[in-house]
């Protein structure tokens, strides 16, 4: 398996075997790498190459990763527990790292990246790290905290929220959304308890701030749909 430190050996495959000498020199005089090149040019039998030379770090191009299944090769990678992979890149856009690192990818780089910086990249994957532009990671970071915060709002409760800012009454938000007055008193108290509030102008005012809107389906045409 995959330990911290330095990579007994680097597996070069794909397009990356075009840089296969620039590679070589940039680990030249360093700790002891083996450095091979892959027999196979298809990512997923590469993969099962590297089985032979663990723990090692995979080094592709992207041209190689785009022909792939991106859940089996994932899965075959481990998400980078079992073999680490640098990816050589040409497009560096924030969406196609996302997609690079959704297959199980560890790190990106330019191949025209300097020696030093192919070595930490090499290391700091081998040692489990993400190789990868910080304003990526955060946002990585903050969109995973803000999915699992206990105190998000549900899709129904911002509904809820954005008639009851409209100011609209408990029976005309249920039957406007089918529900029963019951179950938006319910979800009144989860919000307020969610957003530390205790009263409908305090909420009415959250939700002006942050330009919530219900949904057209449900909103509260007329007196017609006061019947419940």
């Amino acid at each position: 398996m995959v330990v911290s430190g330095h990579p007994r050996c680097l597996v070069i495959g794909g397009g990356a075997t075009a840089y296969w000498k620039r590679i070589r020199r940039c680990f030249a005089g360093g700790p002891h790498r083996e450095i091979v090149c892959a027999n196979s040019s298809q990512a997923e039998s590469i993969l099962e190459e590297c089985r032979n030379f663990l723990p090692c770090v995979l080094i592709v191009d992207d041209d190689c990763l785009s022909k792939v299944d991106p859940i089996l090769f994932a899965r075959k990678a481990e998400y980078g527990r079992l073999v680490p992979v640098l990816v050589l890149v040409k497009d560096e856009s924030s969406t196609h790292f996302m997609s690079l690192l959704r297959m199980g990818c560890m790190g990106f780089l330019r191949p025209d990246s300097p020696p030093c910086q192919f070595r930490r990249a090499v290391d700091a994957v081998a040692a489990g790290e993400l190789w990868a532009p910080r304003l990526l990671l955060s946002r990585i970071c903050r969109d995973y905290l803000s999915s699992h915060d206990p105190c998000k709002l549900t899709d129904r409760e911002e509904q809820i929220l954005a008639l009851l800012a409209q100011g609209h009454k408990n029976r005309e938000i249920a039957a406007s959304l089918f529900i029963s007055r019951d179950t938006v008193r319910w979800h009144i108290r989860a919000i307020y308890a969610k957003l530390g509030i205790h009263d409908r102008q305090s909420a009415a005012s959250y939700a002006t701030d942050r330009n919530l809107r219900p949904l057209p389906s449900a909103l509260v045409t007329g007196p017609q749909s006061l019947a419940i």
